[in-house]
C-alpha cells in the first residue's frame, strides 16, 4: 500500500501549473465548451427529452481531443459520464493519472472535508480541510508532486481554496446527487475502509 496525498478543489485553480497564458486559455476553453453542453443537459434535459440529452452529450465529447462517442451511457448516467470525459482530458493536460470531476449542483460554494469513518491503519488524515468553487466545479485527484507546490506558491496566504487529505493508492470518489440543493463528495478508501466526505447542503447552511 502506498500513501498518497489527494487534492480537492475547483479545477480553475490548477491553471497556474500550465506553462503560459496561451496554453491556459486553450485548456480552459476546451473544457469549458464541453462543460457548457453538459450544463444544457442539467437545465433543459428533462424538458427536451432523450434525443436532446444524447445530442448534448455527443457535442460535449466532440469538443475533447481523443474522446470517443461510440458507446452511449445509460440516460441516468449521461452527465456523470460526460464529466468523466472532461476529467480525463484535464488529467492528461495536468499530467495526472486520473481526475474525478463534477459540477457542484449548487453553483459556487465554500465547503470542507470531514472524516465520516476513520477506517484502519491510521492512514487517512485531512491536512487541509477547506476548499471552494469559483466556477461551480469540484475535482479530486492524486497530487503529482507539482500541483500542490504550484497551488501553495500561487495562492500563498489565501486560505480555503483547496483541501488536502492522505489515503492509500486505492480510493473511490463518488459524487452523491441524492441531496437537495447540492452535491456531496464521498471518498472511500478501499484499503483502509475510511470514508471522507464534503459537507451536506444542510451542514453548510448550518455553518458547520
Amino acid at each position: 500500500m502506498n500513501k498518497v496525498k489527494y487534492i480537492v478543489t475547483d479545477p480553475c485553480y490548477l491553471l497556474c501549473a500550465l506553462p503560459d497564458m496561451a496554453k491556459r486559455e486553450e485548456v480552459w476553453n476546451t473544457a469549458g465548451d464541453a462543460l457548457e453542453y453538459l450544463d444544457n443537459i442539467r437545465m433543459w434535459g428533462k424538458q427536451n427529452g432523450k434525443e436532446y440529452i444524447y445530442a448534448m452529450y455527443k457535442k460535449a465529447l466532440n469538443e475533447l481531443p481523443n474522446a470517443k462517442v461510440d458507446d452511449l451511457p445509460l440516460l441516468s448516467n449521461v452527465r456523470d459520464s460526460g464529466f468523466d470525459k472532461v476529467g480525463e482530458y484535464l488529467a492528461s493536460e495536468f499530467k495526472l493519472p486520473w481526475m474525478k470531476l463534477s459540477d457542484t449542483d449548487g453553483g459556487d460554494w465554500i465547503n470542507k472535508l470531514v472524516v465520516e469513518d476513520k477506517g484502519l491503519y491510521n492512514v487517512n488524515k485531512i491536512l487541509n480541510k477547506s476548499f471552494c468553487a469559483d466556477v461551480g466545479l469540484v475535482c479530486v485527484f492524486p497530487d503529482n508532486n507539482e500541483l500542490l507546490t504550484c497551488l501553495k506558491r500561487t495562492y500563498k496566504g489565501k486560505q480555503g481554496l483547496y483541501a488536502v487529505f492522505t489515503g492509500s493508492d486505492d480510493i473511490t470518489v463518488n459524487f452523491d446527487r441524492s441531496q437537495e440543493n447540492g452535491l456531496v463528495v464521498r471518498i472511500l478508501d478501499n484499503y483502509t475502509k475510511a470514508v471522507i466526505r464534503s459537507l451536506t447542503p444542510e451542514e453548510m447552511l448550518d455553518g458547520e
